[in-house]
């Protein structure tokens, strides 16, 4: 009963979630309509800190420089960490393109047409829980990887918006989410979330008035 009460409580969260989504996107999107940087994932009101977490490592290093305080660290190292142990081939790709992740209090973004490319993480997407944040920096080197690999085969200096922003980007960035997020043994609730956020068009709205 217990057991039962508390998935019930998820999804009625994650339910709620999915409205102020669709919420902010109404009044944002008559703003600008038009997608400018990929997002880093749909904005998520934090639970307790490491609901979902695994047992969090004690040490890790990655060639990823993390911009940010010991908290902003510990947390990246941590989800970095899980993405190595339980998603080797994620992490990889994570290593190869994003060159930094700094911590904001707000404002996810993936910035790949900077050298290095940048990953800026939001504090409501970093500290919502180790492994809704592993997954959100897979998905955004999923953009990064996107954009690369376009520089890479066309032999060009300019890549396309459509090619790693906008919405089929985003079904591409999220399906890597959610598979992720699967391997990472998430909770059911979250992946749900997923499946519906794309609906939202929360990617049209522009990184300095994203809250997540």
């Amino acid at each position: 009963m217990e057991k039962e009460t508390k998935v019930n409580k998820t999804r009625l969260r994650v339910l709620g979630l999915i409205a102020t989504v669709v919420i902010k996107v109404a009044v944002l999107s008559g703003l600008n309509s038009a997608p400018v940087y990929a997002t880093s994932e749909q904005y998520l009101t934090p639970p307790p800190r490491n609901q979902y977490n695994p047992d969090i490592v004690d040490t890790f290093s990655s060639p990823i420089e993390i911009i940010g305080d010991d908290d902003c660290e510990n947390d990246t190292l941590n989800a970095l960490k899980l993405l190595s142990a339980k998603a080797p081939d994620t992490y990889r790709n994570v290593v190869k393109s994003i060159g930094i992740i700094e911590c904001a209090p707000s404002g996810s973004a993936m910035y790949a047409d900077e050298t290095p490319s940048r990953f800026v993480v939001g504090d409501n997407t970093r500290t919502y829980s180790i492994i809704w944040y592993a997954g959100s920096i897979a998905h955004d080197a999923f953009h990064s990887k996107l954009y690369h690999d376009y520089l890479r085969t066309h032999k060009t200096q300019s890549v396309p918006d459509s090619i790693w922003i906008g919405k089929n980007a985003e079904e591409k960035c999220i399906a890597e989410q959610s598979r992720v997020l699967t391997r990472l043994k998430a909770d059911k609730a979250l992946i749900e979330f997923l499946k519906n956020a794309l609906a939202t068009r929360y990617y049209e709205i522009l990184p300095k008035d994203r809250d997540w």
